[in-house]
């Protein structure tokens, strides 16, 4: 989970802080090190299953790295990589390379036509890094895989938005990379891995399933808490799928790879997830209709507000997350006064995009922030950890 990964990592900057204002003052004395062993003091987690694409079979991946004490994610920096079963191909495009390494929308790099969904490893610099799926950037943290491995940059890694230069003549619904504003997001991924960005979606949860986090203290541009699944536009084959966590260090005594393996026993896919309809409530809230299918136990139903400043066409996302228990149809409203400050949830004229994915595992439970534990439960009686991905609707308020 980024969030808890950013706050690691801010406890380890003041303890630097604190050791550099100790000691006689004498520049040329090293401060005491003690290294610490992750592999003995963290759980690794992996779990698979089918994804439903809204109809299309795919491959749907579950992984947490915890730290053992805090359940916080376990390292800043890693390189995770998947291995499939002796039938499953990854038959995904090449695509276009980023400058670390990641394969474009749509693309898997070096990864396609072997049995690899995987990362690059750090490069030095003036080298080219080699092409995946992931790239340097991906690793493995609390919850989920996410573009977040920590640099030298000095970025906050939390889920964020950059906005294009210039707005969007129109909202284009044939194109989800239109919902915001052509630009992209930082530290979280959209998925489906595999597909064209046309029709890959942001999945970050925010109030009233999350806790509130937009009153005016959250970080700035803290969008929301990543999805609870990763999934890939890739058939699914049955067998064993192999992850492999390298940690890299400064010395290969200290560096170390942890392992874990989960197993696809059935193929068959829940039902396609009904896209859901929303219509205007009172006093800024929203009524979202959603109609889970048989097989999924709970839903997460994702509602994104796209407001447009007249003046400055700034664009602003804000994301809402309501939990749904259960079958059959159901109306949830999204409460009015969710938004920044407790602001309106929405308001006249807001374009608003609304999607849900269904699952037969306690996806909802086991993530961070309301769950810290170092092994929350990650598959569903089956053993796998089964998804159904519906289409989005576009309405405006």
């Amino acid at each position: 989970m980024v969030l808890q990964k950013l706050s690691m990592g801010l406890a380890t900057m003041s303890l630097g802080g604190i050791l550099a204002g100790c000691g006689s003052g004498n520049s040329s004395l090293q401060p005491p090190f003690t290294p610490i062993d992750v592999a003995a003091n963290s759980t690794l987690q992996f779990a698979v299953g089918t994804a439903n694409i809204n109809g299309t079979p795919g491959l749907n991946t579950v992984v947490t790295f915890r730290n053992q004490k805090n359940g916080l994610a376990a390292t800043l920096l890693n390189t995770p990589s998947i291995t499939g079963p002796a039938s499953f191909v990854n038959k995904a495009v090449a695509g276009a390379c980023s400058s670390t390494g990641a394969a474009g929308p749509g693309g898997a790099g070096t990864d396609v036509g072997t049995k690899n969904i995987s990362a690059t490893p750090q490069t030095l610099p003036g080298n080219t890094p080699i092409c995946t799926t992931f790239g340097e950037s991906g690793g493995v943290f609390a919850e989920g895989f996410a573009p977040a491995n920590s640099t030298t940059s000095g970025a906050a890694n939390f889920p964020q938005y950059s906005a294009a230069s210039a707005p969007d003549s129109a909202i284009n619904v044939n194109d989800p990379d239109q919902i915001f504003g052509g630009g992209g997001f930082n530290f979280t991924y959209t998925l489906p891995f595999y597909a064209a960005a046309a029709s890959r979606l942001p999945y970050l949860g925010g109030p009233p399933a999350y806790p509130f986090f937009l009153d005016g203290f959250e970080a700035d541009g803290f969008l929301g808490y990543p999805a609870c699944f990763t999934d890939f536009a890739v058939a699914p084959a049955l067998g064993t799928y192999r992850l492999l966590v390298n940690l890299p260090a400064a010395s290969s005594a200290q560096a170390a790879t942890l392992t874990a393996s989960a197993t696809l026993t059935s193929a068959t896919l829940l039902p396609i997830y009904p896209a859901p309809s929303f219509a205007s409530g009172p006093a800024g809230s929203g009524l979202v209709t959603v109609t889970p299918p048989a097989g999924v136990t709970e839903s997460l139903l994702y509602v994104v507000d796209i407001a447009d400043d007249a003046t400055t066409f700034a664009r602003t996302n804000t994301f809402y997350t309501a939990f749904v228990a259960g079958t059959g149809r159901q109306t949830i409203t999204i409460p009015g006064n969710l938004g920044r400050k407790h602001a309106a949830s929405f308001n006249t004229g807001d374009t608003v995009f609304i999607y849900a994915v269904g699952f037969d595992y306690p996806a909802f439970e086991g993530g961070p922030p309301g769950n810290l534990t170092a092994n929350p439960t990650i598959a569903g009686g089956n053993g796998q950890a089964d998804v159904t991905t519906s289409a989005y609707t576009e309405a405006t308020y």
